[in-house]
This record gives C-alpha cells, sequence and structure tokens, in this order.
C-alpha cells in the first residue's frame, strides 16, 4: 500500500479479490522507499505527493567502532491519492490479514463466509473498528494503533534517537524487536479470545448455515494447541452439515457429533522443545 495513484478504496478492493478467491498465501505490507529506487527522486516525492515517516528494522541497530547505527525503513504514509488515516486503516487491515493468512487464525469460518458470498475486507474494517461493548477486542486494536503510531517518526535522527536511548537504558543491549504483526496476533489466538464474539455480533446468515458457521467459529477458537500441555486435546459437538462442508466422512445418521482435535506426535514433541528452551520466558 502506499504506489501511486493508489488509494485505501483500490487497495481494499484487490485485497478482497483475492481474498475472494482463496489465494493461500497472502499478505499486505506498506511500501517503504529506498535509496536509487525511482521513487526514492524529490521530483517524484513531489509529483505524486509522497510523504514519509521512518520506523525501525527490527533489531538492526548497536555501537560498531564505538559509533551508534541503526537501520530504518523509509515508509510512505500518505499521497497525493490517500491520507494517513488511510494508511492506519490499511495497518490494521493489514494486521488481521497476517492472522488469518499467515498464521491460518479463523481460517475455517473466513473460507465458509467466502463460500457464502460474503465480503471479507469491509467485515476486517468494522472488526478492526470495535464497538465498545466488546471491551477486550477493542483494547486489543487500541494497544495495536498507539504502537503502529508509536514505531513512525518524523525524521532518521529522531529515530535514531530514540533507539540509542531505549539501548542505553536496557544496559547496552538490543531491545526485542516490535514484530507487531506476530505480537498482536498472538494475543489473539493465545490471549483473550474476543475474535469469534466480534464476529459473530458481525455476521448473521440464519437457519442451517448459521449452526455451521457457529460450529467452524467454535472450532477456530480451540484448535490451537495448549502449548503448556502439548498432549492434551479437546473435544467439542458439531452438527452434522458442519462435517459434511469439512469433507469429513459420517457413518450414520446422527445430527451431532464428537469433533476431537488432538496433535501429531511430531507437534507434541516440537512443543516440548519449545517449552524446555523457554520455560523461563512467559511472554515469548
Amino acid at each position: 500500500f502506499g504506489l501511486p495513484f493508489e488509494t485505501k478504496g483500490s487497495f481494499i478492493e484487490a485485497l478482497e479479490w483475492l481474498m475472494q478467491h482463496k489465494i493461500d498465501n497472502l499478505a499486505a505490507h506498506q511500501l517503504f522507499l529506498l535509496k536509487g529506487m525511482e521513487l526514492y527522486r524529490k521530483s517524484e516525492r513531489e509529483k505524486f505527493g509522497l510523504k514519509t515517516m521512518f520506523r525501525p528494522v527490527s533489531c538492526f541497530y548497536g555501537i560498531i567502532d564505538g559509533e551508534f547505527v541503526c537501520e530504518n525503513e523509509e515508509v510512505v504514509v500518505s499521497s497525493n491519492d490517500f491520507s494517513f488515516d488511510d494508511f492506519m486503516t490499511v495497518r490494521k487491515i493489514s494486521l488481521l490479514f497476517y492472522l488469518v493468512n499467515a498464521c491460518g487464525y479463523f481460517k475455517k469460518a473466513i473460507n465458509f463466509l467466502i463460500d457464502e458470498h460474503h465480503s471479507i475486507v469491509p467485515l476486517f474494517e468494522k472488526m478492526m473498528n470495535p464497538e465498545p461493548l466488546h471491551k477486550d477486542f477493542a483494547g486489543i486494536v487500541k494497544d495495536f494503533v498507539q504502537m503502529a503510531k508509536s514505531e513512525l517518526f518524523q525524521t532518521h535522527f529522531e529515530l535514531s534517537r530514540k533507539l540509542k536511548s531505549d539501548f542505553r537504558d536496557n544496559g547496552n543491549e538490543v531491545l526485542r524487536p516490535a514484530r507487531l504483526n506476530v505480537f498482536f496476533s498472538s494475543q489473539f489466538i493465545y490471549g483473550k479470545k474476543c475474535f469469534g464474539e466480534v464476529l459473530k455480533s458481525l455476521i448473521d446468515i440464519g437457519g442451517d448455515k448459521q449452526i455451521i458457521l457457529n460450529d467452524l467459529i467454535n472450532i477456530s477458537e480451540n484448535e490451537w494447541a495448549d502449548i503448556k500441555n502439548p498432549e492434551s486435546g479437546k473435544t467439542l459437538i458439531v452438527s452434522a452439515e458442519t462435517l459434511k462442508y469439512l469433507k469429513l466422512s459420517i457413518e450414520n445418521g446422527y445430527k451431532t457429533y464428537h469433533y476431537k482435535m488432538l496433535p501429531s506426535s511430531d507437534q507434541v514433541l516440537k512443543l516440548i522443545k519449545y517449552n524446555e528452551q523457554y520455560k523461563k520466558d512467559e511472554d515469548s
């Protein structure tokens, strides 16, 4: 997002087209400028009204030959065709794109809505502007917006000064990188599980299809393995129609079935090793 002539509306339309076609590997990123590229030139910036801000690049900073140095991304945050508010709207939508498409969270429920011809990106936009009654979800969104804005600086000098101060305050050690999409996706998945509640409040398709959607939301909320107890499984009660939608076999004529989810032996082993490595680091 941020290329010349791109508007918030046109970018959202492109994302929606990709979602409706169920592209597997999908992410939304912000345009940043590099020295040597055509859009970096002053004439091009003026032509398209490109306004930029600077943000840190992960953990690439420290002392080299006695001097503090850091890398940055010069991010396009507005242009002749979109505002900073548009930039932040797309930034918020990008978080849910990462959550659903990269992490696979609620992918079953979202794919069902696509099959039922529902628009997804406008739904994401509504979710990222939640009603006050969804306190947990609204709290995560508020924190995300605050951190996304706080990582932006007017100049590279301001960014460098802030990183240098943080570096010194941390005993000349590099702080853990923000990685906002990763961090906040983990909040949705393993923190306060409020994604399904908000989704249900915005979608009402009625009848048997509503039963399938509710089952898929329930599955999506519970299908992630328990990190601290990797060998434990979860059993849900789902409708026969849901199993048919998931293309799972039904051996008799019952209306509901037990749906049991267990991690594979390889997954269990990985999580056991993970717990051994990070047992003293709850935040990881």
